[in-house]
């Protein structure tokens, strides 16, 4: 994730920074975040930005988690 959705993220960070969240709330958000951009290039063949991200995208991210990265249904909803 570089680019704009890197600048969008930088700014999304630095807000939750602001927020009364524990530093590891704030890390996990970052790890996710990493990993979902991770997907999203793979599966489109291009950088993500946030405008580019549809509800189809969160839905079928939500099952590569579940099918691809075996985790269970509660835990994906979680994330």
């Amino acid at each position: 994730m570089k680019n704009a959705s890197y600048n969008f993220l930088d700014q999304f960070f630095a807000h939750l920074t602001t927020l009364d969240l524990s530093p590891n709330t704030v890390s996990a958000y970052r790890i996710d975040m990493a990993d979902f951009g991770k997907w999203f290039v793979d599966t489109n063949g291009r950088e993500m930005t946030p405008t580019d991200v549809t509800s189809i995208d969160l839905r079928d991210y939500q099952g590569y988690l579940q099918t691809v990265r075996g985790l269970k249904p509660v835990t994906v909803t979680a994330v």
